[in-house]
């Protein structure tokens, strides 16, 4: 008797138990996610509610700088449920398909937790905002941002390398190499508000 070794890498054993494989790991890592999704989605309703609450009162935060909150806040909300649209569409032909890593899958999954991290310091910043007045938002929660940029604009560097890495076309190598350079230029020049997309 023998055991087989699948390419999603189960372990079929002689009795017909299987065992084994990662595909455990991407569902616990997605409904990991669920009640970080939940609390995220609570806080959010407080927000808003704070946001009504500011707006009815006189209050120093600027009509623009809430306006323009709750626009970043409504376009991240469809940004989310598109991708969580697309991942479980993706993670249905990954099933079906019976391959074990999903390129495509994982990359909706990091751009999924990006756009959550986004939400979150775009939700904070606009509370703090709200509560004691804009200078110090910005003054507070300079630091974060600009780290939140910078890592996110050295994963689009890393990923246009990557593709640069893997081009064989003249055309295709120039146009990632300009790609990567204006990324690059990005990359060291401080944005004036974080509301304004990037």
């Amino acid at each position: 008797t023998f055991k087989i070794v699948t390419l999603k890498g189960d372990i079929i054993n002689p009795s017909g138990g299987i065992t084994g494989g990662s595909v455990q790991a991407k569902t616990v890592n997605i409904l990991g996610r669920a009640r970080e999704i939940e609390d995220l989605e609570k806080e959010l309703k407080k927000i808003r509610q704070k946001i009504e609450d500011a707006k009815e009162r006189d209050t120093e935060v600027s009509r623009e700088f809430i306006v323009q909150g709750e626009e970043k806040i409504d376009k991240l909300m469809k940004e989310i449920d598109e991708l969580k649209r697309k991942m479980a569409e993706r993670q249905t032909v990954a099933q079906e398909s019976f391959f074990d890593y999903d390129e495509e899958l994982e990359e909706l999954q990091e751009a999924l937790n990006e756009k959550y991290e986004e939400l979150e310091l775009t939700v904070d910043y606009l509370e703090e905002g709200i509560k004691n007045g804009i200078v110090v938002a910005k003054e507070k929660f300079k630091g974060k941002i600009d780290a939140f940029k910078q890592k996110k604009l050295a994963r689009k560097i890393a990923k246009k390398q990557e593709q640069l890495d893997k081009a064989e076309n003249e055309e295709k190598i120039e146009k990632l190499t300009k790609e990567i350079e204006e990324l690059k230029a990005k990359l060291n020049v401080a944005q004036e508000s974080f509301f304004v997309d990037d």
